[in-house]
């Protein structure tokens, strides 16, 4: 090898390690920022003749993980949601507050029963009175309480998917723009910086929304929901569109047609004009998003409806009358007869059955309805469970008709008719012998104080015309949202006799039980049937308990949730961690490392500069010859 191309070799060198210094320099400035990818310069041999070749710098590489990178956006898409979920469900705690404190709901609503307890063996007892009607408004209170501050968190939901929306429709419009201008620059290996600031985009959008993401080939990518939906075409970004409600309340829950939803939608509109409903094609499945969502439509509607569930059954157990039917026969079929007067919208009519193939249980509730806008309702209501079957019949065409429509509910193998007046009989097929009717009740409200039942409304619904609790689907579902409603009736708080008198021919003597004991029985003995919309006890079948037995269950459901919820984000925010650590083992900056090839660069440097002069002198040497 002659001279010149030894020169020319250690004058490569010194490019390539001067090109090397500065990526070098350029990863120690940049250890800390956040984002920044590793460098690393490509070095390639350029041939020089046929025998030999010199150095030459080919560009900057990334040293980036594609395969990491996309378990670190997945992870960060759980991190986002649990993150979220784990905040709300703090705050939920907070408003339920420890469940060993005297004002928790199990706490106040066991004050209450005490209290009829005590006034049971003390009827006469003015301050007895006075302490069933302060216990009654404390656990009245503590439901409104409890209520609100759940529907305070659905708002404050709702709040947040109107910040992360606006948040991802930035991060999207500055994902296209950057992408935009890596695709002009053409040269993968110079857009490095452009490289690092899309990735930083849509690692912060990957906390909002489960994504993946598609590589065009000349730098350029697409990104699109797990679930298929495109948020970014590679040349024009998706915009997401949200409505936030002005207030939430417990009426105001999602629905897929926006004219019946209470709560804001998010749709993903693209530059067309044409749209896809994010939530109802269930296309959010992690994310800060998707948690805010699951929290204002599911786990906070749910806790809400338990509230309504223990309202609702503490007011009728304590207002409904149990109206048992009496057994009757009618050739071979056996059944019962049951007076069904007194029923106001709403009441039930509950029939016990038994399958003679299956050995299985199982019960039919209706619910009178006064009309068909109510009778739809009762169906949409989601209140039927595998062992319960709730249907609404109208009332409005009289007795016949309302035979004729549990007649078709129940079908051949139950037979049913109005013998007279306000008088309802079913009886089992008869010889057939497929079923067998095991009870058969009416469950009329009581609305008075003195006509002779010892039950009484003592708690109201302040919505309702007349404060009564009757269940009614009469221009509103009445049980949806009765916690933020339910109240003590002002004339029992007026006048405190009425919690023991229960009739006035004759007198109820004021040292009578009979109203106290049942008001406690019904409260702490009677088994309730509670609808699976709240949750408890599964989501298909009914849950049965006392109300004592239930108000405790919902304490520890809702506990168990949190606690699981708090649980579930410690255990990814560790698995985010790991993957950002096994991500910044390759990508991040190793200062240790980076002084390593600095000093191996120096020592290049001066070798080759070594050479040259070395050649240099040479070529003096050889020139003075």
């Amino acid at each position: 090898m002659g001279l010149t191309n030894v020169m020319s070799n250690a004058m490569a060198g010194l490019r390539v390690t001067q090109s090397g210094l500065d990526v070098v320099s350029q990863n120690i400035t940049n250890a800390d920022s956040v984002g920044y990818i590793r460098r690393r310069l490509n070095v390639v041999e350029q041939p020089i003749g046929d025998t030999s070749g010199v150095a030459r710098a080919d560009g900057v590489q990334r040293m980036l993980d594609r395969v990491v990178q996309r378990q670190l956006w997945t992870e960060s898409a759980g991190a986002g949601y649990t993150s979220a979920r784990a905040d709300l469900l703090r705050a939920l705690d907070n408003v339920y507050g420890a469940p060993d404190s005297s004002s928790s709901l199990g706490a106040v609503f066991g004050r209450f029963t005490q209290s009829l307890q005590q006034l049971a063996a003390d009827p006469s007892s003015n301050t007895l009175r006075t302490g069933v009607i302060s216990a009654a408004q404390d656990t009245a209170g503590t439901l409104r309480s409890l209520s609100g501050g759940i529907q305070d968190l659905r708002m404050q939901a709702e709040q947040g998917i109107g910040a992360a929306v606006t948040r991802v429709n930035q991060l999207l419009d500055q994902i296209q723009s950057t992408n935009s201008k890596i695709l002009e620059s053409g040269d993968l290996a110079s857009s490095a910086p452009l490289l690092d600031q899309r990735d930083r985009l849509v690692t912060e959008l990957s906390g909002y929304m489960d994504i993946r993401t598609a590589d065009s080939g000349n730098g350029g990518i697409s990104i699109f929901t797990t679930s298929g939906v495109t948020l970014f075409s590679g040349s024009n970004a998706m915009k997401l569109s949200f409505e936030p409600a002005a207030g939430v309340g417990p009426d105001q829950l999602w629905n897929a047609d926006p004219a019946l939803s209470g709560v804001g939608g998010i749709r993903a509109v693209n530059e067309f004009g044409g749209s896809v409903d994010l939530i109802a094609a269930n296309a959010l499945r992690g994310g800060q998003i998707a948690a805010l969502v699951e929290m204002r439509d599911k786990t906070l509607v749910e806790a809400q409806n338990q509230l309504d569930e223990l309202a609702a059954n503490m007011a009728s157990a304590l207002s409904d009358r149990n109206v048992a039917g009496t057994a009757v026969t009618a050739g071979a079929a056996t059944g019962f007869d049951v007076d069904t007067a007194g029923l106001l919208a709403g009441n039930q009519i509950a029939l016990d059955y038994t399958s003679n193939a299956t050995g299985a249980r199982g019960r039919f509730t209706f619910l009178r309805a006064d009309s068909a806008a109510a009778v739809s309702a009762i169906a949409a209501s989601g209140m039927s469970s595998a062992d319960n079957r709730v249907i609404g019949i109208d009332f409005s065409g009289g007795m016949a008709s309302v035979a004729l429509q549990i007649q078709a509910a129940l079908g051949p193998g139950f037979t049913v008719t109005n013998p007279a007046g306000t008088t309802l009989r079913i009886v089992d097929d008869g010889a057939a012998n497929t079923t067998d009717v095991t009870a058969l009740v009416a469950r009329p409200t009581v609305t008075g104080f003195a006509a002779g039942a010892a039950e009484m409304p003592l708690f109201t619904d302040k919505s309702a015309p007349n404060g009564i609790y009757t269940g009614s689907f009469e221009g509103r579902n009445q049980l949806r949202g009765l916690s933020a409603r339910i109240d003590v009736n002002p004339l029992v708080v007026a006048d405190r006799s009425r919690l023991v008198q229960f009739q006035t021919s004759p007198s109820t003597p004021q040292g009578d039980a009979t109203r106290p004991n049942l008001m406690y029985q019904r409260l702490t003995g009677e088994q309730r049937a509670f609808s699976p919309q709240t949750g408890i006890g599964g989501t298909a079948s009914s849950y049965r308990a006392t109300l004592q037995d239930f108000a405790k269950r919902v304490i520890e459901q809702q506990g168990s949730t949190i606690e699981n919820g708090l649980s579930l984000n410690e255990g990814q925010q560790i698995a985010l961690k790991s993957i950002e650590a096994r991500f910044g083992e390759t990508a991040g900056v190793s200062i240790d490392q980076e002084m390593t090839d600095l000093v191996g660069l120096q020592n290049a440097y001066a070798a080759n500069a070594r050479v040259i002069s070395a050649v240099k002198e040479m070529m003096d040497l050889l020139l003075r010859i």
